[in-house]
């Protein structure tokens, strides 16, 4: 159990890496103007349903 938590944590920043590549991958592709208006709808869809935690949007 010790060496799945010890392999696990050692994982843990290559899985973290790749998933933030990814992320930039993805923005790049779909152009940056398009995924903030698509988070901004997001965030007004979550503050209109009163699940928001962004206070100053």
């Amino acid at each position: 159990m010790i060496m799945m938590l010890v392999l696990t944590l050692l994982a843990l920043p290559f899985a973290l890496t790749a998933a933030n590549v990814g992320r930039r991958r993805w923005v790049r592709k779909r152009g940056v103007a398009r995924v903030r208006a698509e988070l901004d709808a997001f965030h007004a869809e979550l503050a209109r349903q009163g699940l928001s935690h962004f206070w100053g949007r």
